[in-house]
């Protein structure tokens, strides 16, 4: 087979998993949604949440740019979350023009209890596959999580720069 139609093979079969993969996540997203709605949490505090929890402290600035939400937007959320006792924003320690939000102990016990309740929905749904179908998708999707963060932190690292 030639490069060029290898390639054209490769994109297609990336297209195919980025769209199953796409669907899997709605599909979870949607079996979220409920107990989401039960705690109050809509679901761009929930995404913000689980960024800060397994990014770290972040500029509303970084925030904003990388879940694709203006400035004020994210100010809203984070005014909410604030009074809510979610979070808590400080000055940057080198620029005091600059916020920094941090998930809040109070945050992170949410965010935990929030990805338990949901792991079990998912763990619910899925207890009438074939359970030898795991074990190559453990692997591979503990692979891709590895690749992805570090595309998100790349990402960031060069809108500071």
């Amino acid at each position: 087979m030639t490069d060029s139609k290898q390639d054209s093979l490769n994109e297609v079969k990336i297209s195919e998993f980025t769209r199953s993969l796409r669907t899997l996540l709605q599909e979870i997203m949607f079996l979220q949604m409920g107990s989401l709605r039960s705690r109050g949490i809509t679901i761009p505090k929930f995404f913000l949440m689980k960024f800060l929890y397994y990014h770290g402290k972040r500029k509303t600035s970084e925030i904003s740019e990388l879940l694709g939400i203006s400035l004020p937007a994210v100010s809203e959320i984070l005014n909410s979350m604030e009074s809510e006792k979610l979070i808590f924003r400080t000055h940057d320690e080198t620029d005091r023009r600059v916020v920094v939000v941090e998930l809040s102990s109070e945050g992170k016990v949410l965010v935990l209890n929030l990805e338990n309740h949901n792991q079990c929905l998912i763990e619910q749904a899925l207890k009438s596959m074939p359970i030898e179908n795991f074990e190559v998708a453990i692997n591979f999707l503990g692979k891709l999580t590895l690749f992805l963060h570090d595309s998100v932190e790349l990402k960031i690292k060069k809108q500071g720069e």
